[in-house]
């Protein structure tokens, strides 16, 4: 089955405080990810096989509840997040700034602007280093991910900045 293009990041940004239940929600799902794992109630995501996609998920109580010792049993899944890979890029008419995964870490802030924030962070499993570059618009927070050893995105992260559940 062919994967439909999605012509920008607002397509999937707009279900973001969504359950995953959501009709509309769900039909956008079936239609663009035909090819999708179930969702996974432990790692909180649903893979989308033939792009790679991950539509990431918090649980309902953890935003509602206050007392972050609680355990967390019950509550439903609330659409807060997604990670782009190069392999999901062929889904996009664009990514956010313009920014594409052949571009070099000068370039990324050419198009994105100066990060918010950023980190440098040691991989003790693979071995590198990576750059992750905090930038805000609206009510989403995007993570460029970047392998100083390789010198390349290897990521983009999309997420609610504040999460909150956007029906009821």
């Amino acid at each position: 089955m062919n994967l439909i293009e999605i012509k920008s990041m607002k397509e999937l940004t707009i279900y973001f405080g969504k359950y995953l239940a959501n009709a509309e929600f769900e039909k956008f799902r079936t239609e663009h990810f035909p090819n999708a794992t179930k969702y996974n109630s432990q790692l909180q995501f649903i893979r989308c096989k033939d792009s790679k996609l991950e539509l990431g998920f918090t649980n309902e109580r953890m935003i509602r509840e206050s007392d972050a010792e609680k355990l967390l049993r019950g509550g439903k899944p609330i659409f807060t997040n997604f990670f782009i890979y190069e392999t999901s890029e062929k889904l996009f008419d664009s990514l956010p700034f313009g920014v594409t995964f052949k571009d070099s870490l000068e370039e990324i802030e050419q198009k994105a602007g100066k990060p918010k924030d950023r980190k440098n962070i040691k991989n003790p499993f693979f071995g590198n280093v990576t750059s992750l570059h905090y930038h805000t618009t609206d009510n989403v927070k995007i993570i460029f991910t970047f392998d100083n050893i390789q010198s390349k995105l290897t990521q983009i992260g999309v997420e609610q900045l504040q999460k909150e559940i956007t029906e009821s």
